[in-house]
């Protein structure tokens, strides 16, 4: 790792970073880059010039499914985790409700340096409770994404986000070379993309909605993920998408993928809990005199495997069939802790795609907000990480 080529800017970077790291002005720093600058490579690099242990570090995200891209990007040098496995802990009180807790500072007295990778997706309560450890942070981010979303509490990340301690924005030759890359450009520079093919092996294609009409049966067959603007477009997605893969009906069968729609800190495997925002399949559909427990709404229980891994899965969730037909239909506060919100994932938009990414990926180019629309198709056309199909 010592002997790679650094840019200038990304020596910059180091001088800045190692410079924060000694000093005792600030606990947190933000390096942000937009992609294709080597953030990875660049704070594996750091975290070696500082002369810390890998054990002396932890790696986090926010979704399961960062964690998991951060981990392969280590290749075995080091393990992500999701930030709620390393620093809450889930625990059932006196009455039996689940309760979510900060662990105890001893816990991780350890650690000296704390990464956070998708940094837009942290919110204000978990930047408070991350600090409150006293370890230093290094959030990474990228700016040219969506910013997180504003809610009381948030302010000093936003303030964080919008002020970056270190922009990196020289694009590696190899990587504005990847023509998912080229695109992610045009679209940040507000830039026109044009229909037409790029990339030698055709890994970006453009084309436009006359087009999808013509072939949207076939890509639905192709992509791992659909991402567009409006909730209508996504509900009006998912249903032509199960109907062109066989599933019948309006409740979730074996094999159809789903978005978990809320947080539920009772259910975890490999110590990843049920979260907002996570995307899997279908893994069994239980018959009715298998569930022991009477729900007060028709319901589905279902096995979920999320889509970051091969084995595990969550056992026995159970949806209410109207949250699936019904968009009026809200869960009462307390029938969370009976049931679970969450919806067909064929189709998701683009705020809930964040901190992932997927391999085979169709954006459809809906302007939500004139202002903000290079952001969203920025996003967008980063969570593809091998072959793109953008709707323009």
């Amino acid at each position: 790792m010592a002997n790679i080529s650094l840019s200038r800017t990304q020596e910059q970077a180091v001088e800045s970073i190692e410079k924060w790291f000694k000093g005792k002005q600030k606990q947190t720093y933000f390096l942000s880059g937009y992609a294709g600058t080597g953030k990875t490579t660049l704070v594996n690099y750091v975290i070696e010039k500082l002369g810390i242990k890998l054990d002396e570090v932890a790696f986090a995200c926010y979704t399961g499914k960062a964690a998991l891209v951060v981990t392969q990007k280590a290749q075995g040098r080091y393990k992500a985790s999701t930030i709620h496995s390393l620093i809450y802990k889930v625990y059932t009180d006196n009455n039996g409700e689940i309760k979510v807790t900060k662990k105890a500072k001893s816990m991780l007295q350890d650690l000296k340096l704390i990464v956070i990778d998708e940094a837009s997706m942290v919110d204000g309560q978990i930047m408070k409770d991350l600090k409150s450890f006293g370890i230093k942070i290094l959030f990474i981010g990228d700016t040219g994404q969506l910013p997180p979303v504003s809610q009381n509490g948030n302010e000093e990340f936003l303030k964080m986000f919008n002020n970056p301690d270190f922009q990196l924005t020289d694009i590696h030759r190899q990587a504005a070379e990847n023509p998912i890359i080229k695109l992610s450009m045009l679209a940040r520079t507000k830039q026109e993309i044009e229909p037409g093919v790029y990339g030698k092996d055709g890994e970006a294609v453009v084309i436009t909605h006359a087009t999808w009409e013509n072939i949207k049966d076939r890509l639905y067959k192709k992509a791992d993920q659909i991402i567009c603007g409006y909730n209508r477009t996504r509900k009006q997605l998912n249903s032509e998408i199960r109907e062109v893969l066989g599933f019948t009906g309006d409740v979730p069968l074996n094999g159809d993928k789903m978005i978990c729609l809320n947080n539920d800190w009772n259910k975890s495997i490999d110590d990843v809990s049920l979260v907002n925002g996570m995307t899997g399949y279908v893994k069994k559909v239980y018959k009715s005199e298998e569930i022991k427990e009477k729900f007060t709404h028709e319901a589905t229980t279902i096995d979920f495997r999320p889509d970051f891994s091969e084995e595990s899965y969550f056992r026995e969730i159970t949806i209410p069939n109207k949250l699936l037909t019904d968009p009026t239909f809200k869960l009462l506060p307390y029938e969370h802790k009976v049931y679970n919100s969450f919806d067909f994932g064929y189709a998701i938009t683009c705020h809930k795609s964040q901190g992932s990414q997927w391999k085979n990926v169709v954006v459809l180019n809906e302007v939500l907000n004139k202002d903000t629309h290079h952001r969203w198709l920025y996003t967008a056309i980063t969570r593809s990480s091998e072959r793109l199909v953008l709707v323009i």
